[in-house]
């Protein structure tokens, strides 16, 4: 009958028996509470108390009684709560739950079985106890393999960090309990991630839930551990010391063939486990699971491989489920892709979350490194360097707690924090690792010397990339042409290389093994040496573009009038013909080359490659967008500069330069229709490139020649700049724009990243920390910030304490310190990584301060203060003055620095520029910069060998003595500030014009001595025919002729009565044509005396000049006629009257002659463009309109254009005697270019391109330095 006590009687009942009983007096107990008096319980439970007497207590407590006892304990509890309910809610929960009570009946019933099946005492009295154990030790099992053996805290072996690797060890411990027995799972991950740690937690976790049926851990350390014959003994001799019913059987199978351990696996696994495990697999627990890991380090990859599949299919009846780990090795990768629902049997640590896996690498050093409390940002770098590898975690755990943390444990992780330093002890572990993977890799002697070099090319490649290449650039690279062999020379190599998805982008999967080939001490035999190596990556990119196909035009571009944005398909089609491997060896052969050992046979390579492939190379980079690379990747080839190479590589740098930073970027035929054609005939790039060009436009004279290409770039921004600043490595500008501060490339203007928002003012100054990766601004908020150059967050302040703006921030060359100036005339110095006021220079200052920065040892620090009298060096210790430089009582100090080597302070006052050198305690020198206005900022070059200094809004540079190097660099309408970067090679200008301009310091000629004479503007200059000698006239009445080259005069002042007339030169170069007090005449060019004149008829002209031929003068005179002279004789051969002058104030006027002589052309603002017959004076073509003084003839005489501009101020094009509209303002010129009948036009500082024939507009340069 049954037991009726309440539920509380019956719980206190039940803990009180259950603590005094055996297993199977717990099981009576447990049945009498339900009471089994009929029925199967009761028919089970008369048999077990048959057992009770014979029965030894290690029988007792084994599983097979243990578990289900357990589960009963369970399903009574559950019984239990039904009938304890009381409450209605209670009553309707149990009615709906109803069946499940008879459910736990029938379930009790299956439990009693199978402890009844383990205590058959027919089994267990048949075989005698001592005989059993010798057969079972004749398994030869490795004991060491288990995973909590004697042996796991000398391998190294334990378990997950607490707290750390929860979610995936929930995920692997519900598949034991959900999937279906015959399972297999597969945790499969890189060198490192810590498979064996989240193997060793799985198996504790199965253990205590009584489900771990055996463990096998693998490992090269052992020989028990590596051999894979051992594998399935010591799993079968393990699941014998846990089940007696297959211990029997086990013993019964031994007895008949005492050495079938050492057959082959799939023998083993037949007799040792399937034939055992199905005779007595409803004795066993439910959900028994073998856990085998680091498989991969076996020996015998046959056998390994063997051992997969026999799990794979054999092991699928059986009542137990296997979890195997191992890295992806190819033996095992191939087995395993046969596996079923492999998205739900298995899991790669390396694909994981890297965030998640991060954190809990965080909380492993924390725990681990707890005694030495070490701080969050040491935390943080090595939580980065470890990347996903628990490995690098653990051995550098392992590394500085070494001997209990008594070796100096601080010192140990500063070398661990600068890698740099650090004792090669500490990559032991991680180098054996790598080591072994690669000697498995690589030392194969199943490998031929083909394929052997096959996975040294794949591997080398790979290690020295600059970014991921797929399998098949890799193929198409290393010319091997076939991604079948790419593949076979990763498969070994997949421990420590990822391949990505259906890209098939090739990574390592860790830096660490990156370090580790790279130092020859670690690698040894296996060293990468990146020089090598990146010579032949530089040979091979160079290969690769001399077997490109097409070498111009690669994806056909029809026109440079379109952009390359708008052209319909050319994303496809530049995939199509530019694939990764064409992009990588464009974007990369620069780094490889620097990197690469110098030889002549690379610079030869590269020679041929900047003289043949230059412009090939530029369309690519066009095409794939990476125009703003090319500056940079000749930059860092510039080291490898050679006589015959300097020139060349400087040259083809600013050609890029020029193309990157202007919009003609933005269509990539304009590397061949605009940069080109305007490149300096002179230039190395024109050498090599002008004479292979059909049909190119030819841009002709000195001022192609004379370009100096001095300004880069200019970007404009919505609000002023007031301070800007190269990084140290001189790749990224920071520059404070209004309220905010941006941190922008210096190759292209771009931002890097979101404007760093903060203030609430305008930003006055910034400058970066000596490392780069900081940068501090004071802003007229009166606060100072640091930002981060990595996110752009503030990373402290702001800094308060100024009570006016702050003008002048800079950091201690270590960057510890950060000093501040501001207008209420304090200095303070902060501490820059807690913020604290450290010091205050007592200034006595009233004005603000402009200047503040260290030396360059960051012994004394020097200020100025705006519109003061001096500059004072300070003791950066204690504050104290050390130095004082005074200046008169009407000079004020506007700006100061410092030179490199600390000796030197340059400064600029309302009276000039000087240098003042501190230790010689000398007097200032004045600099002879020119310009009679007031300084501006000055600052030095790093070498401290220039001084660079501003005045009018322009730049110049002169030597530390004074002379002019070069200048005037002109475009701010406002003067700037002034940066230079630290290799000196540019120049950087910021000002409240809200522009910032971009200099080559290398480019530039100094500004030519100004030749001196004319009191007055000059209104005209005429170079002679060979180029020798320039004439001048000027307002002032003069003419002066002066020497080209050395400036000096050789003629005049002749006087003039005439200052509109301009000068010039007869053809052959003997004579001037010039007005004297007589009437125009013409003079004798060295010696001034009038040849042929005055002509009485011209005492008045406009303008004059000689035919082509020499023989005739042309001119017009101020009574509007047009004259003919015999240049011989002064006879007047024709005249031709025009219109009269209404306005003679405002009246232009300009005459030209066809080139063969037979034509006059004359334009002007009353009465148009007209054209008459030179011999006669017929009118053969007229047009209205206000065309100024602009008409051209084309070079073959056959065409004539003009600009006519409307009262809008729009300008139409005259050609070819017909009319077109363009609608383009202020255009200034007009003139032909060649036989091609294209007119340039240049309206403001554009140049615009129209071909004579329909007047189509073809496009346009901007920013042409004219």
């Amino acid at each position: 009958m049954r037991n009726h006590q309440s539920p509380r009687q019956t719980k206190e009942m039940v803990v009180h028996m259950l603590s005094q009983a055996n297993p199977l007096q717990q099981l009576g107990r447990l049945l009498h509470i339900v009471g089994p008096t009929s029925g199967p319980l009761l028919k089970l439970w008369n048999k077990l108390q048959d057992h009770f007497p014979p029965l030894k207590l290690p029988y007792l407590n084994s599983r097979e009684v243990l578990v289900p006892t357990m589960s009963i304990q369970d399903e009574i509890a559950y019984i239990r709560n039904r009938k304890g309910k009381r409450k209605l809610r209670d009553y309707l929960e149990m009615e709906q739950g109803i069946d499940a009570i008879p459910a736990c009946y029938r379930r009790i019933q299956g439990y009693l079985q199978r402890v009844s099946l383990n205590l058959d005492l027919s089994v267990w009295r048949i075989v005698d106890e001592a005989t059993k154990d010798n057969r079972l030790n004749s398994l030869a099992p490795s004991l060491s393999a288990c995973y909590n053996s004697a042996q796991a805290n000398e391998l190294k072996r334990g378990p997950c960090t607490e707290g750390t690797r929860v979610d995936l060890l929930g995920q692997m411990l519900c598949w034991t309990k959900s999937s279906i027995p015959g399972s297999v799972y597969w945790m499969s991950g890189m060198a490192g991630t810590g498979k064996t740690t989240i193997a060793y937690s799985l198996c504790e976790e199965l253990n205590t839930n009584r489900q771990l049926g055996a463990s096998f851990f693998c490992s090269r350390l052992l020989p028990e551990c590596r051999d894979v014959n051992l594998i399935i003994p010591s799993i079968a001799y393990q699941l014998a010391r846990s089940s007696y019913p297959f211990r029997f059987v086990l013993a019964s199978v031994l007895e008949k063939d005492p050495d079938v351990h050492t057959r082959l696996p799939h023998l083993q696994f037949d007799t040792l486990l399937a034939q055992p495990l199905f005779e007595v697999k409803d004795t066993l627990a439910d959900n028994l699971v073998v856990v085998i890991d680091a498989l991969d380090e076996c020996d015998n990859k046959e056998s390994t491989s063997q051992i997969l599949d026999i799990l794979l299919i054999k092991a699928l009846d059986l009542p137990i489920k296997f979890v195997v780990s191992s890295r992806p090795e190819p033996e095992i990768r191939d087995e395993m892709s046969k596996q079923r629902n492999q998205a739900d049997s298995r899991v790669v640590l390396h694909e994981l979350d890297r965030d998640a896996v991060q954190a809990d690498i965080k909380s492993y050093l924390c725990a681990s490194l707890a005694r030495i409390q070490p701080t969050e940002d040491q935390i943080a770098i090595m939580v980065q360097r470890a990347g996903i590898l628990f490995i690098y975690a653990a051995t550098v755990v392992r590394y500085i707690s070494h001997d209990g943390f008594r070796r100096n444990p601080h010192s140990r992780l500063a070398n661990v924090l600068e890698s740099s330093s650090a004792s090669e002890n500490k990559h032991k572990e991680i180098d054996e690792l790598y080591t072994t993977i690669l000697q498995a890799a690589l030392d194969n002697q199943y490998l031929d010397s083909h394929e052997t070099e096959d996975i040294r090319q794949v591997l080398y490649l790979v290690i020295c990339a600059q970014e991921p290449l797929s399998v098949n650039a890799l193929s198409k690279l290393l010319r091997m042409n076939n991604t079948v062999r790419v593949h076979a020379a990763l498969s070994p190599l997949w421990s420590v290389l990822h391949i990505s998805g259906t890209s098939e982008l090739v990574t390592t999967l860790h830096a660490s093994f990156v370090d580790y080939m790279f130092s020859s001490s670690r690698s040894k035999g296996y060293y990468c040496n990146p020089q090598i190596h990146n010579h032949t990556i530089a040979r091979l990119c160079f290969d690769h573009f001399k077997n490109i196909r097409s070498q111009f035009n690669i994806c056909g571009l029809e026109s440079s009038y379109v952009l390359d944005d708008e052209v319909e398909g050319l994303g496809e089609r530049v995939k199509e013909v530019i694939p990764m491997e064409h992009s990588y060896a464009s974007r990369y052969w620069g780094a490889h080359l620097r990197s690469a050992n110098r030889s002549s046979e690379l610079m030869d390579e590269l020679n041929e490659f900047l003289s043949v492939r230059l412009l090939l190379w530029m369309e690519v980079m066009s095409l794939i967008k990476c125009t703003g690379e090319m500056p940079q990747v000749l930059r860092l080839v510039e080291i490898w500069k050679g006589v015959s190479l300097n020139t060349l590589i400087h040259d083809a740098w600013k050609f890029t330069s020029i193309f990157a930073l202007g919009e003609i970027s933005n269509s990539t035929p304009h590397i061949y229709t605009s940069m080109l054609p305007f490149w300096p005939e002179s230039s190395p790039v024109s050498h090599c490139y002008k004479a292979h060009m059909q049909g190119m436009i030819q841009a002709e004279g000195t001022a192609i020649d004379q370009q100096q290409h001095a300004l880069l770039a200019t970007w404009s921004f919505s609000h002023g700049i007031l301070s800007s600043e190269f990084s140290p490595d001189s790749t990224r500008i920071a520059l404070g724009s209004g309220k905010l501060v941006l941190l922008l490339s210096a190759s292209t203007g771009r931002s890097i990243l979101p404007s760093f928002k903060g203030h609430s003012q305008f930003v006055n100054s910034v400058q970066f920390s000596p490392d780069g990766t900081r940068i501090i601004s004071g802003s007229d908020d009166k606060t100072i910030r640091v930002w981060s150059t990595q996110s752009g967050a503030t990373i402290l302040g702001p800094l308060e304490g100024h009570t006016g703006g702050v003008w002048s921030v800079a950091f201690s060359p270590d960057g510890a310190r950060i000093i501040s100036g501001s207008r209420d005339g304090d200095i303070y110095v902060w501490d820059a990584r807690s913020g604290d006021r450290v010091l205050e220079l007592l200034t006595g200052h009233d004005e603000w301060i402009r200047k503040v920065k260290y030396s360059p040892d960051g012994n004394y620090i020097i200020s100025c203060a705006y519109g003061s009298k001096s500059i004072v060096s300070w003791d950066a210790r204690n504050g104290q003055v050390l130095k004082t430089l005074g200046q008169q009582d009407n000079h004020r100090i506007s700006s100061a620095d410092l030179s490199p080597n600390g000796t030197c302070v340059a400064f600029s006052s309302n009276s000039g520029f000087y240098t003042w050198n501190m230790e010689e305690h000398s007097t200032p020198s004045r600099l002879s910069f020119p310009s009679n206005s007031t300084p501006d900022a000055i600052t030095f070059s790093p070498d401290g060998l220039y001084i660079i200094g501003t005045r009018d809004s322009k730049i110049f540079v002169c030597t530390a003595n004074g002379d002019i190097k070069l200048g005037s660099l002109d475009g701010h309408t406002i003067s700037p500030s002034i940066a230079s970067s630290p290799d000196g090679a540019f120049i950087i200008s910021a000002s409240q014009d809200q522009t910032l301009r971009l200099w080559d310091t290398r480019s530039v000629r100094a500004t030519p001595r100004p030749l001196q004479g004319h009191t007055e503007l000059v209104s005209s200059v005429h170079f002679s025919p060979d180029g020798a000698r320039i004439a001048s006239s000027s307002l002032d009445g003069t003419v002066y002729v002066w020497d080209a080259k050395n400036g000096e005069v050789v003629l005049g002042p002749l006087e003039t009565e005439n200052y509109k007339l301009s000068v010039a030169f007869s053809p052959d170069g003997t004579c001037l044509i010039s007005d004297t007090k007589d009437g125009l005449a013409l003079l004798d060019a060295k010696s001034g005396d009038i040849v042929v004149g005055p002509f009485q008829c011209l005492k008045s002209v406009w303008s004059a000049g000689f035919s082509p031929d020499g023989t005739r003068i042309i001119s017009i005179s101020q009574e509007n006629d047009i004259w003919t002279l015999d240049a011989n004789t002064g006879e007047t051969l024709t005249k031709v009257s025009l219109p009269p002058i209404t306005d003679p104030e405002n009246y232009y006027v300009s005459t030209v002659i066809s080139p063969d002589g037979s034509r006059i052309a004359v334009a002007s603002n009353e009465i148009g463009l007209r054209m008459y017959d030179a011999h006669s004076s017929q009118l053969i073509y007229k047009q209205s309109g206000n065309f100024g003084s602009v008409c051209s003839f084309s070079p073959d005489g056959t065409r004539i254009g003009g600009i006519r501009k409307s009262a809008s101020g729009f300008c139409d094009l005259i050609c070819n005697y017909k009319v077109y509209f363009m609608r383009i303002r202020s255009m200034t010129c007009a003139t032909w270019c060649n036989q091609i009948y294209l007119i340039v036009l240049i309206a403001m500082r554009s140049v615009h391109f129209i071909p004579c024939e329909g007047v189509q507009y073809c496009g346009e340069i901007s920013n042409v330095p004219m």
